[in-house]
């Protein structure tokens, strides 16, 4: 699950900054998407060029069709390439765990569903084509939704998975690994950063 000294697109790199931050130190030169954390993106962009990387920090909102598009176009663009795609779900707000189907509204609903399977659809339907083109390609859909969440998160969570167990079906063909990973300890950054 290591990644290489490759181009990685990361989702929500503000969000798992030192994730970023770790593979532009181990050689990837990196994209990576943010929303309000200028700041963030940033000190990433400034650490990755110090590490003697490169970084393109892409502001998207709420992870839409447009925006996702764009940020993985530019970047796939500036690096000649992509070889990762690193999709953080569960990272985008904080969760409002154990709440009764009866207290949610369609909007949490929505929300928990575009930050999980729809957003990693989104993601991986744009990076797909730079994917195939890669030699050693790679998606790592991370997954932080905590135990004890709402049905929303928890019904995205798993939708999530079931995602990614079907693209590493399809995507085999192409040489491209899925990996689903959920984050439950305190080094998951590294065997995502180092294998």
């Amino acid at each position: 699950m290591g990644i290489g000294n490759g181009v990685a697109f990361i989702t929500e790199g503000t969000r798992v900054a030192e994730l970023c931050i770790a593979l532009a130190r181990r050689g990837s030169r990196i994209g990576f998407t943010y929303g309000e954390d200028v700041n963030i993106a940033d000190r990433i962009a400034k650490e990755a060029e110090a590490a003697g990387s490169e970084a393109v920090a892409c502001p998207v909102k709420n992870l839409s069709a447009r925006d996702l598009s764009a940020a993985i176009v530019e970047t796939a663009e500036r690096f000649g390439g992509l070889d990762t795609l690193i999709y953080a779900s569960g990272f985008q707000r904080p969760q409002s765990d154990g709440e009764l189907i009866l207290d949610l509204d369609e909007e949490d609903w929505d929300d928990a569903m575009n930050s999980g399977p729809k957003g990693f659809f989104l993601s991986c339907k744009y990076a797909l084509p730079y994917l195939i083109s890669s030699q050693s390609a790679g998606i790592i859909a991370l997954d932080a939704t905590p135990e004890g969440s709402n049905i929303a998160t928890h019904s995205a969570s798993r939708a999530l998975r079931a995602a990614a167990e079907y693209l590493s079906d399809e995507s085999s063909q192409y040489g491209i690994s899925v990996t689903c990973l959920k984050i439950a300890d305190d080094d998951w950054m590294m065997r995502v950063a180092c294998g």
